[in-house]
């Protein structure tokens, strides 16, 4: 029986967990290249400087680079040592984004906050995870339309929602802050009343290093609204094809619409749970499932021959597991 192509490239599709697998079924056949293609690029993830200049190169290669780009990259991920004027130049050209997560590994300095800012304005973001160690002022999104049409927002600094009006965000219905970098003289309670009176938010989620704190915090405070979820911090997690792209956002939204917590008196999710999202995409092995006041913590450890083992090594008489280690 001879199967129709558009049923082996489906087929093909479901199969492919990588960008190298996409890659080599390109050359099956003519036909087949546009949609191994649309696989590769629809959704990117650049983690180093070398990465992206090599991306960047491909893409110039074409004859209609712009256009391509522009058509066919939706979701993009740049992370890691990526200088600034790489990032300006690979979102000159891809002009059609409309989720992008910016978590370069240094802080930018404030002369480059407003050309990024009125690049972005340029793309039709919804979803934006803006990781520049700057706060933003009223002076920064005054001028651009931007944050009128971001509908999931993940921010590193809480401080900028003290300096901006949760006004200026009349589509947004997912916020994500990083509890770890709330700092001395920001009134918490006061900054979590007013967003969540924000008539179109759905979820708020508090990505914090202290687990258990925190959650004493919002008790404390009588702050146990159902859409507060509370996250893993620093933990951003795109499987080789950036299938998971809004897997942390769907692990929120799932949390806060239980009708009741899933622990103690709130809503929450482990480190785990997003790894083994992103392992399951990758039909990957998944990790052990980590319990919401616990953190994995790998030791080292000295035995009495004084050769350092690592704790997930067995040893002999000094024999030890991962320990778990109170936040």
């Amino acid at each position: 029986m001879k199967v129709p192509l558009e049923i082996l490239i489906y087929i093909f599709t479901l199969a492919t967990r990588n960008r190298g697998s996409a890659a080599s079924w390109m050359l099956y056949q003519r036909r087949s290249k546009p949609w191994f293609e649309k696989q590769l690029y629809e959704k990117v993830l650049l983690c180093d400087e070398y990465e992206a200049s090599l991306f960047l190169q491909c893409l110039r290669r074409r004859q209609t680079c712009e256009e391509f780009a522009t058509s066919s990259i939706k979701a993009m991920s740049l992370s890691g040592d990526i200088n600034v004027a790489l990032i300006m130049a690979i979102l000159s050209l891809c002009k059609g984004i409309n989720n992008l997560s910016l978590r370069p590994h240094f802080d930018m300095i404030d002369n480059e906050v407003p050309p990024l800012i009125q690049l972005l304005d340029t793309l039709p973001l919804k979803v934006l995870s803006l990781q520049i160690g700057v706060p933003f002022t009223s002076s920064f999104t005054s001028n651009v339309t931007l944050f009128a049409k971001i509908t999931h927002l993940e921010v590193d600094d809480p401080h900028m929602l003290r300096d901006i009006s949760m006004a200026s965000f009349p589509q947004l219905t997912h916020l994500s802050l990083w509890g770890s970098s709330i700092k001395p003289g920001l009134n918490i309670p006061l900054l979590v009343t007013n967003i969540l009176s924000h008539i179109t938010l759905e979820v708020v989620i508090f990505r914090i290093e202290n687990h258990k704190q925190f959650a004493d915090f919002l008790d404390r405070h009588e702050l146990n609204d159902p859409r507060i979820v509370l996250a893993t911090p620093r933990r951003y997690l795109w499987d080789d094809l950036g299938r998971s792209c809004m897997l942390f956002w769907e692990l929120a939204e799932e949390k806060a619409k239980l009708r009741e917590p899933n622990h103690n008196n709130h809503r929450c999710f482990t480190r785990s749970a997003l790894t083994n999202g992103v392992r399951d995409f990758m039909d990957i092995d998944r990790v052990p499932e980590d319990h919401p006041d616990y953190e994995i913590v790998l030791t080292n450890v000295i035995g009495a021959n004084g050769r350092v083992r690592a704790s997930d090594h067995e040893t002999d008489d000094d024999q030890t597991d991962v320990e778990a280690e109170e936040e």
